[in-house]
């Protein structure tokens, strides 16, 4: 059977596809450019109309799972004039995104009994300044996952989440190329390093898996701890909040 990875050419989704090719699975990558290696893709725009759904028609069934990996960094803070702007586009890539991809993929999906996993971010919990247009639409994937699981377990479908912190990725490495960011950023983390992308996709593979067989409407954490470490206080702290 098939996997449909969006994002899959590039951060943690192209190391997903990497390590699916390497164990033999059959994919199929949606993502805005191709992948730097040989592999079925689709080249689209998530946010453009009827994208999704003609992609989706291409793809032979029955799924073994689609993996929702496709994401923009948006940031954006109240007091910029581009807020609006960025949450529409966080929303359109991180949720409605998402919902429109298993919509479209959802008989396949029942065919194969497979599996859906979306990945959100610490930020659903997490305060990061100047992320709320990132935080917020995260925040929503986490709740849509939770919706989606509840209305299509009874179809054979579970539909998960894995929630990563700092991730070793192309989208964050001229922020970590900062040593005094990368120092600050290391403090907040209980085990004190971003995770190497491998580590994400191996939580992805266990959702995925038999091992997960009753496993639905779950978010896992891969963070580091962050969300457990002492973030949120300081920002409180530097803000006058807390």
């Amino acid at each position: 059977m098939t996997w449909v990875i969006t994002g899959g050419a590039s951060g943690i989704g192209r190391r997903l596809a990497h390590d699916l090719i390497a164990a033999g699975e059959n994919i199929v990558v949606w993502d805005r450019t191709a992948p730097p290696f040989g592999v079925d893709h689709t080249v689209l725009d998530l946010t453009e109309d009827g994208a999704i759904e003609s992609a989706a028609t291409a793809v032979d069934g029955p799924l073994s799972a689609f993996v929702h990996c496709a994401g923009v960094p948006a940031a954006a803070s109240i007091r910029n004039p581009g807020t609006v702007s960025a949450l529409r586009l966080a929303y359109e890539v991180h949720v409605v995104a998402f919902i429109r991809a298993t919509q479209a993929l959802l008989d396949k999906l029942i065919a194969g009994s497979g599996s859906v996993v979306a990945v959100t971010s610490a930020a659903m919990e997490v305060v990061y300044p100047g992320t709320l247009a990132y935080g917020a639409s995260k925040a929503a994937l986490g709740r849509a996952v939770a919706q989606l699981a509840v209305e299509l377990g009874g179809l054979g479908v579970r539909v998960n989440a894995v929630s990563p912190g700092a991730v070793a990725t192309p989208m964050s490495q001229d922020m970590w190329a900062d040593l005094e960011f990368a120092s600050a950023r290391r403090a907040f983390i209980p085990l004190k390093d971003q995770a190497p992308p491998e580590a994400i996709t191996e939580a992805i593979r266990f959702l995925v898996s038999d091992a997960a067989r009753f496993v639905t409407g779950e978010v896992l954490w891969v963070d580091g701890g962050v969300r457990h470490g002492t973030f949120n206080r300081e920002v409180q702290r530097v803000a006058g909040t807390g």
